[in-house]
C-alpha cells in the first residue's frame, strides 16, 4: 500500500492541534484544566451512551432526562471534588456542585419513575456503571488537581525534609 501524504498532513496538523489543547488545558491553569475535563466528560458520556445504546437496544429508549440528568450528576461529583479553593465570586465550586447534585439525586429517579412508561432497571444500572466508569475517574483527576490532599495538610518544618521547606508544589 503507498504512502498517503494528503491523509498523513491532515492527521499531523489534527495531532498538533490535539496536542496544543491538551497542553493549555492542563499547564495553563485550574480553570483550563476545569474546562478541558467538563470537554472530555460530556464527550466520555455521549460516547459511552450511544456504545451502550448499541450493546443494550433497551438503553437507546431512555427519556432525554434521564440520558442529561446522569451527565450533569456526574459533572457535579466533578464540581464536588474540587477544593474550596476554587471560587466564584465567594461561592465555592465544591458547594455548588454538592447542592446540585443532591437535587439531581431526588428529581432524577421522580421524574423516571413519573414519566416512563417502562422502567428498565438493566438501564438504571448501565448509567450507574457510567457514573462509576467516567465521572468517579475524571471527579478523581480533579480532586488531584484541585490540591485538597496536600495543600491543606500542615507542611512539615524544614528540618525534617532535609532542608526542603515546603517542597510540594503549590498550582
Amino acid at each position: 500500500m503507498a504512502f498517503n501524504w494528503p491523509v498523513f498532513l491532515t492527521r499531523a496538523r489534527t495531532a498538533v492541534i490535539f496536542v496544543a489543547v491538551m497542553a493549555a488545558g492542563l499547564l495553563l491553569g485550574k480553570w483550563s484544566f476545569l474546562a478541558l475535563f467538563t470537554l472530555i466528560h460530556f464527550g466520555a458520556w455521549y460516547e459511552y451512551q450511544q456504545l451502550m445504546g448499541k450493546i443494550h437496544p433497551g438503553y437507546r429508549d431512555i427519556t432525554p432526562f434521564h440520558r442529561f440528568g446522569v451527565m450533569f450528576a456526574g459533572w457535579c461529583m466533578m464540581l464536588f471534588a474540587t477544593s474550596d479553593q476554587w471560587n466564584i465570586i465567594d461561592l465555592p465550586i465544591s458547594s455548588i456542585g454538592f447542592w446540585f447534585g443532591l437535587i439531581l439525586l431526588f428529581v432524577l429517579p421522580m421524574i423516571e419513575l413519573l414519566f416512563t412508561r417502562h422502567l428498565d432497571l438493566k438501564n438504571i444500572w448501565i448509567s450507574l456503571g457510567g457514573l462509576v466508569y467516567i465521572s468517579l475517574s475524571l471527579s478523581l483527576m480533579i480532586h488531584l488537581r484541585s490540591g485538597a490532599l496536600w495543600m491543606d495538610a500542615p507542611q512539615p518544618d524544614s528540618l525534617s525534609t532535609g532542608g526542603l521547606h515546603r517542597g510540594i508544589p503549590h498550582w
